[in-house]
């Protein structure tokens, strides 16, 4: 649940730093610029009362397919409204290597997967779940907790 926690919540940081963005109170970056809408809702960017609310939906559907989860997914998203070196960034904010950092954010991200969309179960034979314990999952969900304090710190 907190993979999927840092999932939304980098959705909505996206979301609301692009608003920023198109606002002026943040400078638009080159992935800001070639975010893609379509010819239909220019017209109404053009107007001031509805291009927020416009734009803020065209995000949302743009985004409602995909996952912020794996550090380069997350890293593509805050590019969206920040030139930063987000994994640098994060990783200087817990003291870690930007390497570390998406090395262990992805070893976790991975297992999530495991428990989500495989039960858990190891392939090999005989068939039998992976371990895991309570200590186990506390260290992951004080990383992602991490990360998230992280990623924060970087962009907002």
């Amino acid at each position: 649940m907190v993979v999927s926690a840092l999932d939304r919540y980098v959705h909505t940081l996206a979301r609301l730093g692009m608003l920023e963005s198109y606002a002026g109170a943040r400078p638009k970056t080159d992935a800001f610029n070639r975010f893609p809408v379509p010819l239909s809702v220019t017209p109404l960017l053009r107007l001031s009362a509805t291009a927020a609310s416009t734009l803020d939906s065209e995000i949302r559907t743009k985004h409602s397919h995909l996952s912020f989860q794996h550090p380069d997914k997350i890293a593509e998203a805050v590019r969206l409204f920040s030139a930063v070196s987000l994994l640098e960034a994060v990783g200087a904010e817990m003291d870690m290597t930007a390497a570390d950092v998406k090395a262990t954010l992805g070893l976790i991200v991975d297992r999530r997967n495991k428990i989500a969309h495989e039960a858990d179960v190891d392939p090999s034979f005989p068939r039998q779940l992976w371990p895991i314990n309570r200590a186990m999952v506390e260290g992951m969900i004080d990383i992602v907790e991490s990360v998230g304090h992280g990623i924060h710190a970087a962009c907002v």
